[in-house]
This record gives structure tokens, sequence and C-alpha cells, in this order.
């Protein structure tokens, strides 16, 4: 069996919240270690001292749920399923970077 990116299970817990329509990056401007832009809905940060893991999430959400009530229920979802893998305690930053109108198919 294939091993998952730690980034693609978070992914999942993320869209299998209800209310999360789907996963919705906001590309960024390059840094001074890549010229590219770069789009990532699930960025995974290590920090060594004192170990902790920092996890942002951006998302769309269905105008039928409130954002603030899947922000919230997205942060608990993630925070959850990376406790086991990370290297002290976790945060969860979400933002909500689209609202949808309910029932829409995913973009």
């Amino acid at each position: 069996m294939p091993v998952r990116e730690p980034a693609a299970e978070l992914a999942d817990a993320v869209t299998a919240v209800p209310g999360v329509t789907r996963l919705a990056p906001v590309p960024e401007p390059p840094t001074g270690r890549t010229s590219r832009w770069l789009a990532q809905a699930v960025r995974i940060k290590d920090a060594d001292d004192p170990p902790s893991q920092h996890i942002r999430v951006q998302l769309a959400t269905a105008e039928d749920h409130r954002a603030l009530d899947v922000a919230r229920a997205v942060r608990t979802a993630v925070a959850g399923a990376a406790e086991g893998d990370a290297p002290g305690p976790v945060t969860v930053t979400v933002l909500v970077t689209a609202v949808e109108p309910a029932g829409a198919p995913p973009a």
C-alpha cells in the first residue's frame, strides 16, 4: 500500500467536515527560496525549539453553513488528525477563501 503525504491525510479530514465545499488555496508570491508562485491548500510547518507543528488550511464553504462554525470544525478535525504524528503541540489556522452557493458543483 503506498504511503500518503501528511498533507493529503489532513486534506481528507478537511473535506469530510460538513460545509466544506473544496480546498481553495490562494497563490502566494515567490519567497527567497523559490521563484514560483505557490498554492497549497494545506501547509504544514514543523518547529524545533520548542517542538511543535503549525498547520494552515485554505478552503471554501457552502453559503448555507456558517463559515465560523465550519472553520472551527475544520480546526478541531485537523488538530485531531495531526496529533499522532506531530513533534509537539499542534496549532491550526483556517482561512476561508470563498463562500459558494449551496449545492454548487466543485470547482
